[in-house]
């Protein structure tokens, strides 16, 4: 299931407060066509976890991710991203100059040897957060 199919699960739920899990299960394979219905632990699952199929969460990760996996240093992450969407309003802003901001947060934050700034690292930043490729 993706993200948006998660979220659209937990909205059913909100909607349908008498709807039952093993319900759910049903409705969720004919309402996205699947080929098996999901499990009732699976349902479970999704509804504890509601909180991170929020439409907020769709907007930075894209609607047809399957998971979303917190960082080891969120905070870091947000800083960052913020400053990058910041930055953006601005005018371009380059693979280069994210990885030295990060650099410097990094010094900041007290978190040095902690974090690498490969490109790797840059690629799924951006991906994490829905940034343009640059």
């Amino acid at each position: 299931l993706t993200v948006e199919q998660k979220r659209r699960i937990c909205e059913k739920h909100r909607n349908t407060p008498k709807i039952t899990q093993k319900d759910l299960c049903r409705w969720a394979k004919l309402e996205f066509n699947l080929q098996r219905a999901p499990t009732q632990p699976t349902m479970s699952n999704i509804l504890k976890h509601e909180h991170l199929f929020k439409d907020n969460v769709l907007g930075v990760l894209g609607s047809q991710r399957k998971t979303i996996r917190p960082t080891r240093h969120a905070h870091f992450d947000q800083v960052l991203a913020n400053w990058v969407m910041e930055r953006q309003n601005k005018g371009n802003i380059t693979g280069d100059m994210i990885k030295t901001k990060g650099r410097e947060l990094v010094k900041q934050m007290g978190l040095e040897g902690k974090l690498g700034f490969s490109n790797g690292w840059l690629a799924s930043f951006k991906a994490r957060h829905g940034l343009m490729k640059r």
